[in-house]
């Protein structure tokens, strides 16, 4: 049996952009440092799993590149207090200053955001993406176009076929189609909460065989959706205002997978 713990969207930020607005407003971003410290504590003492991965926006951005990268390290030195290997992947907030996956990558320690390894009999997957801040849906909506480049699904199709150990994959942008009514962020733009090329990369996917789970983040709630037999969990930020009551969401998982099965339990910190 093999566990792991699952959690996103931080939104990290420094004390001065925490303004009235930002305490009291969607994202409660105070709250990152203590519930990343409150999720170290459990992890280490109570769960011990055998690795942790996050699903990207360790930060929220703020336009300038040196204070952004500085607050990406800073925040990924704390998130290293696990005891265990832990991984993440790059989101949209994490890039959208620098615009640039070598430099957050840089910032991160890593050679590159698309990586894999192997860890606790697990091949895990980690995919970055490119991004075009222009882009227009098909109503003509402006938003925040992400995609897997075709290096990278080329690069996916040679992993996949190479390993023989059962696959996980985690990236930040969901997979599985969902129209997202209701969702606060992305229910007007569901385009947006989606990798653009999804399509190719379910047919990777699918195609290897190998696939257990797919997890991703970046659209601030938690649901499992399944297509061809492979289930996609989306998995809520952890400082999300969800209830509109001040409580941070909390929210992470905890996978264990075995050679029959993939359990997955929703847990919530509270302060």
């Amino acid at each position: 049996m093999v566990t792991f713990v699952i959690v996103s969207d931080f939104h990290y930020a420094l004390d001065k952009y925490l303004d009235e607005r930002t305490r009291s407003g969607r994202k409660l971003m105070q709250y990152a440092q203590p519930l990343l410290e409150r999720l170290i504590h459990e992890v280490n003492e109570t769960i011990r799993p055998d690795f942790v991965v996050n699903l990207g926006d360790l930060i929220q951005d703020y336009g300038d590149y040196d204070e952004d990268v500085a607050t990406l390290k800073d925040f990924w030195v704390k998130f290293r207090g696990f005891e265990v290997p832990v991984f993440t992947c790059v989101g949209n907030h994490d890039l959208r200053t620098t615009k640039d996956r070598a430099a957050v990558a840089a910032a991160l320690e890593y050679e590159r955001t698309t990586y894999s390894v192997d860890v606790a009999g697990i091949h895990l997957v980690v995919l970055g993406t490119d991004v075009d801040y222009n882009a227009v849906d098909e109503r003509g909506t402006k938003y925040e176009k992400h995609w897997i480049s075709q290096s990278d699904l080329d690069w996916l199709a040679e992993d996949l076929a190479e390993t023989e150990l059962p696959v996980i994959v985690c990236l930040h942008f969901g997979v599985a189609e969902d129209l997202q009514e209701g969702n606060y962020w992305f229910g007007s733009c569901p385009e947006e909460g989606l990798i653009a090329n999804r399509k190719e990369l379910k047919a990777v996917l699918k195609g290897s065989g190998k696939v257990r789970a797919v997890f991703s983040g970046h659209q601030h709630w938690t649901k499992t959706l399944v297509e061809d037999g492979i289930p996609y969990y989306l998995v809520g930020s952890m400082t999300e205002n969800y209830n509109w009551d001040d409580v941070p969401d909390g929210v992470y998982l905890v996978v264990s997978i075995n050679e029959a099965t993939v359990k997955v339990t929703t847990k919530y910190l509270r302060l």
